[in-house]
């Protein structure tokens, strides 16, 4: 298995995060955690 850069999906309710985590990604994951997540809210 490779790990490449990390992605963040909202799947059927579930946020996932596939790919390498670190401390220099982990914070905009988050942010973009959150986006995914008010646009889902919004519908």
């Amino acid at each position: 298995m490779t790990t490449g850069s990390p992605v963040v999906q909202l799947l059927d309710g579930v946020l996932v995060v596939t790919g390498e985590v670190n401390t220099d990604t982990v914070v905009g994951l988050r942010k973009q955690g959150e986006k995914l997540i008010r646009l889902a809210s919004a519908d």
